[in-house]
């Protein structure tokens, strides 16, 4: 399992945090990418997890990819089906091959936007290297806060 403590995973944003099972999405709630959680954000910024290196990105800047320095894999996909909106919504603040840092500002998101849009807002971090991941934190939550 994840050892949650070693590694000291934070909160990607602030909002309300559950584990990554209550996503309605069958992708992430049957773990089909892996475990991890989802936040329903009430702030428009998306920081890192954790140091390491963005592996991959996407045109429609709804998810980045993550080689952790804790040798994890990680994913941060923000909200159900947002790659339809072909970044609008999205200001993406780093690229691939990018060294990051924990903490660091990844993402500014026009969450009304992507409301008005009817799509789901759930921000999701999933570790994608088939590890398990418990949760040590549930209701509330901060950016950049141990969870």
């Amino acid at each position: 399992m994840f050892n949650i403590k070693k590694n000291q995973l934070i909160a990607v944003t602030t909002g309300q945090i559950f584990s990554i099972t209550e996503s309605p999405d069958a992708m992430f709630n049957e773990k089909m990418l892996g475990d991890g959680y989802l936040i329903k954000p009430e702030v428009s910024e998306i920081y890192s997890p954790v140091d390491g290196v963005v592996v991959a990105d996407f045109n429609s800047k709804h998810a980045i990819g993550i080689k952790g320095s804790d040798g994890h894999d990680y994913l941060i996909h923000i909200g159900i089906d947002t790659m339809n909106l072909n970044g609008q919504g999205f200001e993406q603040m780093v690229v691939k091959d990018e060294k990051i840092t924990k903490g660091q500002l990844l993402f500014k998101v026009d969450f009304d936007f992507i409301k008005s849009q009817n799509l789901c807002t759930d921000v999701m971090l999933v570790l994608t290297d088939g590890k398990e991941f418990k949760l040590n934190k549930s209701g509330s939550v901060k950016a950049l806060e141990l969870v």
